[in-house]
């Protein structure tokens, strides 16, 4: 079974989730350094390639 192509795919994919998972995670961990150092929001959307709205969500939970 684990040799099959479909097995693999499927294993596959949830490495390249998980690496990706994990990319964003390290993103998120720097949103609070770049605004203490005065970033706006879009900046750091920009400088972190993410979307805003997820910025925006971050620091709202992060100020809660």
């Amino acid at each position: 079974m684990r040799e099959s192509a479909v097995y693999q795919e499927i294993l596959q994919e949830g490495e390249q989730r998980g690496l990706l998972k994990g990319k964003l995670e390290g993103k998120l961990e720097t949103i609070p350094l770049l605004t203490k150092l005065g970033l706006t929001i879009a900046e750091i959307a920009e400088e972190l390639d993410i979307d805003i709205a997820l910025v925006n969500q971050f620091v709202a939970n992060q100020n809660n």
